[in-house]
């Protein structure tokens, strides 16, 4: 009755063909229509969106990798979308929009990931809220998201990363 279970099993199958690939040179070079090397490719078969959220009245929490788009997306008015694999994360916030009185509405979402991995091998998190309020079809939002830790010099935790947003440092 509490409990929500997301699971999306994900399987791609892709067929290759050998071909001679142009060689390209100094602007073109990096352009993104040429095969990827091996360690760049995605992992074809894993599960995405998964989590479990335990909601009461208007209060969510839970645990999972779900896609973030945050914002209204009308004309590309998003204000954070990984717009990739979801991100294992922690959240708190509500899982639609809640009456406050007539027809104003509120949605929020509170997050926090779990430890990445730079190229250095050294932790971060992002730390993110999102807070809308929604009259009818106007809608005003407020979101602040930080990348945290990211320095093998630095000492930087979970919970470091859970209070970012509310010690400032």
């Amino acid at each position: 009755k509490h409990l929500i279970i997301s699971v999306e099993p994900y399987i791609l199958d892709s067929r290759e063909y050998s071909f001679l690939q142009q060689v390209k040179e100094s602007t073109f070079s990096v352009l993104n229509d040429v095969p990827l090397e091996n360690e760049y490719r995605i992992n074809a078969n894993k599960i995405r969106n998964a989590g479990l959220i335990f909601y009461y009245s208007d209060l969510s929490l839970g645990y999972g990798n779900w896609d973030q788009w945050w914002g209204p997306g009308i004309h590309n008015s998003l204000v954070m979308s990984n717009n990739a694999e979801g991100i294992s994360h922690y959240f708190v916030g509500t899982l639609d929009y809640k009456p406050v009185v007539g027809d104003l509405k509120y949605y929020y979402k509170y997050m926090v990931s779990e430890a990445m991995h730079n190229n250095a091998n050294a932790e971060y998190f992002l730390s993110a809220y999102f807070f809308n309020l929604r009259y009818k079809n106007i809608e005003l939002g407020a979101s602040r998201h930080i990348l945290n830790g990211g320095h093998s010099d630095l000492s930087w935790s979970l919970n470091d990363a859970m209070n970012v947003l509310f010690t400032k440092k």
